[in-house]
């Protein structure tokens, strides 16, 4: 099966969006205005595109999520 190449790079463009942000919130403990703020962007975006691209806090409890609350399905 042949991917289209914008389909390509739309996908690589979420994974490398995907990666800065979720790197940006573990450096600042999963602070959102702190990571925004590195960032350069505001909280409410940052919120957003987090919602968008599937980022969340890991669980305490360990659930079924991948590490750093990327489901597996996203990458």
């Amino acid at each position: 099966m042949r991917i289209d190449p914008s389909s390509r790079y739309a996908m690589l463009m979420d994974w490398w969006e995907r990666s800065i942000l979720t790197i940006a919130l573990l450096d600042h403990g999963w602070n959102v205005q702190a990571a925004a703020h590195t960032l350069g962007i505001d909280r409410k975006t940052l919120e957003r595109r987090m919602a968008v691209l599937g980022i969340r806090p890991p669980e305490k409890h360990g659930g079924g999520e991948g590490e750093h609350g990327i489901s597996h399905g996203d990458m």
